[in-house]
Formats: C-alpha cells, sequence, structure tokens
C-alpha cells in the first residue's frame, strides 16, 4: 500500500505502486459499505464521520476487486471495520500537537442483556495553521479547519438474526488543500457530511445466511480555486444510494456459494458562486448488478474460488469481470497462491460532465469534462507464497503484473473566446497500454513474546508505458518499510517505524500550463516515527509522538508542503 500524505489531515492511498489524486482507483467500504465522494468516486479522509478510537481493523484487498465488488474496485478494495456496539466501551481520547492540530472524541456505549449494544461518538478534529497558497511551491501546510464530527451505532445479535445501523455526520469550516496541483478540487472551504448506513442478517436456515445492506452519503462541498487574485468558488452536492442482498450457503459439502444483486445510484451537481464560475452541472447515474463466487475444497489442500459479476449502467457500457484464485496448501506451515481477475474504473460524474474556470475570463483556461470517456480497465495476474516455517515469523513473497488500459489524461487546446483564444483542458482518454510489474516481500514476527514485534517489507515496481516502450510516470522504482514495537517494562512500550521511498516523476512535470506551477516529481525521501507509551493503569495511556523523528523535510506529493517534525501527545481513558 502506497500513501501520499497531502497535509496533517489529508492524503490518498494506492496499490501496487499506481496512484491518484483523491484515489478513485481504490474502492473505499465501511463495514461493506461504499462510503467514497459520490461525484469523485475518492476519498477526502478530513470529512470521514467516525474516529479511529472506533476503527477495529483495516482490511486491504490488492489486485483489483471488481468481480465481487463491482465499479471502481480498480487497484483494490480497502474495507474499514468498526468495533460492534456490543465489544465497545466508555472511552475519552485526545491528540494535541504542533501546527494547531487536535483530536477529541468522547464514546459512551451501553450493552442490554449482552445483545442489544447502542454506542455513541462525539468529536472534533482541527488543524490550525493558516498559511496562504503560494503560486511556486508551496514550503508551508494550508491546512486550517476545525469540524464537529458525531455518529451513533447500534448493533444486535439474536437467535439467528443480527441487525446493525451506522449514522455519522461530520461539519467542518475553513478549509484544507484537497488536490493541490490538480484540475478536480483545490482547495474545501467547507462541507458538511451524511452517512448513513444499515445492514440485517439472517442465519436461521441451515447453512445459509442471508445479507441485506443498505446505505445513504449526502455531501456538500463549497471549494475553490485560489490560482489568482480573482477566487473562483463553486458548490457541489453529491448524493448516493446503495443497496445490496446476497445469499452465502454451504448446504453442498466443501462448498461455499456465494449469490447476490446491488442497486446503486449516483447523484451530483455543481454551481458556480462567482460570475466567473456559472455554469450548472446536474447529473446521474444508476447500476444495477449480479454477482456470483464459489470457494470449493476439490482435494484435501486444494481451493479454488471463481467469482464473476455483471454491471449494468444506464450512461455506460455495461461490464463483466471476473476472477479465478487457485490455493495450495503444501502443509500446515506453506501456501501457495495464484490468481488472474479483470477490474474496471467507472467513468465518473466529474470528469465528464463539469466545467471549472481557472482564472478570470480571457486570461485563464477551465478545465472540461469529457462525456464521450470510457471506463478503465485492468488485468492482473498474481503468484503469492506464504510461510511460517521460521518460529513465531511469517513470510510472504508475491508477485503481480497488472495491465491498464483507458488511463485518463488531460490535453491542451486554444478555444475562441471573444476576440481571442482561451486555453481548454479537457479529460480524455489514452489508448495506450500501461504495465505495472509489482514485487513484494513482507515479514513479520515476534522473536520475544510480550516483549518485543516486529514487521518489514519491501516493494518493487517495473511500471511502463508499453505502446512506446517509456517509463511509466508517477511510480516509483520501490519502498521499504520497517518497524517494531518493543516493551521493556510491563506497563511501558517504545514504537519505531522507518520509511524510505525513491523518487519519481509525475506527469505534470516540469512547468503545468494552467497554474504556471513548476514541480519535476517527488525526490526519494526517508521518514522515522516513534511513539512512547506508558500504561498509567488498567483503563488509562498517556503517550508522546514525534512524526518525522530527524526532520528530513520531503516532499510527498506534488506541488504541495514539505512534511516537517511534528510532535503531539495522546491520552486514553476507557471506563
Amino acid at each position: 500500500v502506497w500513501t501520499w500524505v497531502k497535509g496533517r489531515t489529508d492524503m490518498d492511498i494506492g496499490t501496487n505502486g499506481l496512484l491518484e489524486d483523491d484515489s478513485p482507483r481504490l474502492l473505499y467500504l465501511l463495514d461493506g459499505q461504499p462510503m467514497a465522494t459520490p461525484m469523485f468516486d475518492g476519498m477526502q479522509w478530513p470529512q470521514v464521520p467516525f474516529s479511529l478510537e472506533e476503527v477495529e481493523r483495516i482490511e486491504i484487498t490488492r489486485n483489483g476487486g471488481s468481480a465481487l465488488y463491482g465499479a471502481n474496485a480498480f487497484t483494490g478494495v480497502l474495507n474499514i471495520i468498526t468495533k460492534s456496539a456490543i465489544d465497545r466501551k466508555n472511552v475519552i481520547r485526545t491528540y494535541t500537537g504542533d501546527h494547531g492540530v487536535q483530536l477529541y472524541s468522547l464514546t459512551a456505549a451501553h450493552t442490554i442483556g449482552g445483545k442489544l449494544g447502542i454506542s455513541a461518538t462525539a468529536g472534533w478534529r482541527q488543524t490550525g495553521q493558516t498559511k496562504g497558497w503560494s503560486k511556486s511551491r508551496n514550503e508551508e501546510e494550508v491546512d486550517s479547519y476545525s469540524t464537529p464530527i458525531g455518529n451513533l451505532k447500534v448493533d444486535y445479535k439474536g437467535e439467528g438474526q443480527d441487525l446493525s445501523f451506522f449514522g455519522g455526520y461530520s461539519h467542518g469550516d475553513g478549509g484544507y488543500a484537497a488536490s493541490p496541483g490538480d484540475l478536480d478540487i483545490d482547495h474545501v472551504e467547507n462541507w458538511e457530511n451524511r452517512l448513513v448506513q444499515a445492514k440485517y442478517v439472517n442465519s436461521k436456515i441451515d447453512k445459509t445466511d442471508i445479507n441485506v445492506s443498505a446505505s445513504m452519503l449526502r455531501l456538500h462541498q463549497h471549494n475553490y480555486k485560489p490560482y489568482s487574485n480573482n477566487v473562483e468558488k463553486y458548490n457541489v452536492v453529491g448524493l448516493r444510494y446503495n443497496l445490496e442482498a446476497n445469499v452465502t450457503t454451504k448446504l453442498i459439502p466443501k462448498n461455499t456459494l456465494i449469490v447476490g444483486g446491488t442497486h446503486h445510484h449516483w447523484y451530483a451537481y455543481s454551481k458556480g458562486a462567482t460570475t466567473n464560475l456559472n455554469f450548472g452541472r446536474e447529473h446521474s447515474q444508476t447500476m444495477n448488478s449480479a454477482f456470483i463466487q464459489d470457494e470449493f475444497n476439490i482435494i484435501e489442500p486444494l481451493y479454488l474460488i471463481a467469482s464473476a459479476r455483471y454491471d449494468a449502467f444506464n450512461d455506460l457500457s455495461d461490464e463483466v469481470n471476473g476472477r479465478g484464485t487457485i490455493m495450495y496448501e503444501l502443509n500446515d506451515k506453506n501456501i501457495i497462491r495464484a490468481s488472474m481477475g479483470r477490474s474496471y474504473r467507472k467513468s465518473d460524474i466529474y470528469n465528464r460532465f463539469y466545467i471549472v474556470i481557472i482564472g478570470p475570463p480571457g486570461a485563464g483556461g477551465y478545465f472540461k469534462g469529457n462525456p464521450k470517456l470510457t471506463s478503465q480497465h485492468a488485468l492482473h495476474k498474481e503468484v503469492e507464497y506464504r510461510t511460517r516455517m521460521i518460529p513465531n515469523h511469517s513470510l510472504k513473497v508475491s508477485y503481480t503484473q497488472s495491465k491498464y488500459e483507458s488511463i485518463y489524461f488531460s490535453s491542451k487546446a486554444l478555444i475562441p473566446f471573444g476576440a481571442g483564444f482561451l486555453p481548454q483542458i479537457d479529460k480524455k482518454t489514452t489508448d495506450h497500454i500501461y504495465k505495472i510489474h509489482s514485487y513484494i516481500l513482507e515479514l513479520e514476527g515476534t522473536p520475544i513474546k510480550d516483549v518485543l514485534k516486529w514487521y518489514g517489507n519491501a516493494s518493487f515496481f517495473d511500471a511502463e508505458d508499453d505502446t512506446i516502450s517509456r517509463k511509466m510516470a508517477d511510480v516509483p522504482e520501490y519502498m521499504v518499510n520497517v518497524g517494531f514495537q518493543w516493551f521493556p517494562v510491563k506497563k511501558a512500550y517504545l514504537s519505531m517505524d522507518y520509511h524510505f521511498q525513491d523518487d519519481f516523476f509525475t506527469t505534470g512535470a516540469g512547468t503545468d500550463p494552467v497554474t504556471g506551477l513548476k514541480g519535476s516529481g517527488v525526490e526519494r525521501f526517508h521518514v522515522v516515527d516513534a511513539k512512547i507509551g506508558y500504561n498509567v493503569c488498567k483503563n488509562a495511556e498517556i503517550g508522546v509522538s514525534v512524526e518525522n523523528l530527524f526532520n528530513e523535510k520531503h516532499y510527498e506529493f506534488p506541488l504541495h508542503s514539505k512534511r516537517s517534525r511534528i510532535v503531539f501527545v495522546e491520552t486514553r481513558i476507557s471506563f
């Protein structure tokens, strides 16, 4: 997994070396249901209506997942699993640090009869840096916002029936640089995020589960583009509705079958807040899907998983995607797995229909959507080996070849405007084929039980534009991560994490024709993060953390700010 840190509270995430602003090529789920922005299909993390305290684990699927999850599981799937309300405790958590970064959350939880859990969380996030936008490389942080968040989670576990409900809300004032140097969004002035989702599971039928889930997300943003003294402002409203039902059955011995369908609806509306942006846009998109997955044990050590999905759109070509996986258990400590699958990212509403003016009329340009954009497609082939032969350690080695087609890019042209010409930035589709070869090594273990844990991983990427035999931009050649957690005494611990990333060039290397900003990509950098924690008592913990311990200032995101050291104090009290 590869991240670009944009500011103190926002980042982009990619897998297998392929990353894009707002990360629309990765499918984001909250408890198995979509939570990305409806208009961009990407994530803006400052807006999420939950806190880190509520997260139980994060599941990541690399190499696409459209055969089961459908649209936008292009490079993979990131699923955030929250804690059940039945298992939660009353918790107070604080996080205070440099650059005005503050986070406070209070979770109140109550369980009735061991079956019904009710949890409510209220929190507040803030960044306090107020440095303005610079037309040259921005040397300082530009985030400056505060946002209250709140949510309610209810879980019921009965005899063969489970119910779950989540409702979340966040509202931010101020702003954060969501996409510096990009033509989609450059600064979010404020927003309102409302997310509601529910799930019902019935397992009363022998060896069969029936799952029904639904979700709704409404997002309202005020954005602006600070490229000139004449700031462009515009509003964006996005809605998404999702309904899914599936049946999981094990009626046939050594066989697990999943059959289901979904209805998904996107809606987006945009209207300019100044006279320079008076192009109102209103569009919607609907997808109906059917999917099937079958997992069966051919002979005792050999497993086969096959999945296929059909997605029908009202305004795009229908999609059929499949994936097959073979897993062979050599023994109880060694596993070999091979898979091949197809994935896609749908053409989103923003890139197809929106118009955003950059700069004053007659002197700038504008981003113009292309209604003829097709979906992006990829084919993934993967081989993986896992072993636990080393005592208390696990090792995983994998190789993936991903072939990507129909990648979007921006082109520039001059169109008539008044007495002269106006530069136009038009999203188009390239017919080039891109190939990324990924080699990943992962090792983790506990050499001394209850005293020392450690991990290490290294990723190597060979990315090329196969059509013209040239190295692909935006992909570093390799990355390395190493970390450990050490408990020198029973109540105290020390953790350190090291990250190295090789340099790479971006598609915007040189001088951007619209903004005039200069950038030649991202130079290689090293980062060391550290934390010292102490358990004051059974239910109270305090810690001091340092990000970028040695203050090696560096760029992680093109045309954005340098990351510098930040020190903060965390406290956690449960009762």
